[in-house]
């Protein structure tokens, strides 16, 4: 099945398409302030270096968070007018997914940054999502216990000491959508966004 699939949630931007069992991959560290004017130009060279254009895709994916709400929505929204525009079925896929999906097995917690003391945090079994939340780094430490925490390779933190392993997002992105792909929803707005908090805005207004 042809995918097409963009993750803007953070600070890197990771556009996957899969064609006629071929994958070509986009990622670039750093860019979590323009993914509006990259990502539409990422997903243009990956077509192009397969070969293909929007109409050839069958499943249009986006990891829908957590993490940069203006990032998340560029993305959810991007995925969107293209299924909308082509009739095609939607996936989402969470950042955690994107993490967890790096380790085959065993107890993992999918860590993510949420600044001020707080994490997105997800424990997976072998591959298996439970419950996500926002957690502080108390917490987190006592979810890790016995766990491998697996974050960004760009994550600057440590739970007592020790720093979480260093996934590959992109590698992470494409074995979390082969492995779902056949929850793809025809009805474009299933596709939502998952923050697991208030912005800041919102908290500003409580």
């Amino acid at each position: 099945m042809n995918y097409l699939a963009v993750d803007t949630s953070a600070e890197h931007l990771t556009v996957v398409a899969r064609v006629k069992k071929k994958t070509e991959t986009f990622y670039v560290d750093g860019c979590g302030a323009k993914h509006s004017e990259t990502v539409i130009p990422a997903v243009e060279s990956v077509l192009n270096k397969l070969g293909a254009s929007p109409s050839d895709i069958d499943v249009f994916c986006s990891v829908v968070g957590p993490g940069s709400f203006t990032g998340i929505r560029i993305g959810v929204s991007t995925i969107k007018g293209f299924a909308d525009a082509f009739k095609k079925p939607v996936l989402g896929v969470t950042s955690f997914d994107t993490l967890a999906y790096n380790i085959q097995s065993g107890k993992v917690i999918a860590a993510i940054d949420a600044r001020h003391g707080c994490y997105y945090a997800c424990p997976y079994l072998n591959n298996k999502a439970l419950t996500p939340a926002f957690v502080t780094e108390k917490e987190l430490k006592e979810m890790a216990e016995g766990a491998t925490i697996v974050s960004y390779p760009y994550a600057d933190f440590d739970i007592e000491g020790k720093s979480p392993v260093a996934a590959d997002p992109a590698k992470g992105l494409i074995k979390a959508v082969e492995d779902k792909i056949e929850e793809a929803d025809e009805n474009v707005d299933s596709l939502k966004p998952l923050y697991l908090r208030l912005s800041q805005a919102e908290e500003g207004r409580k």
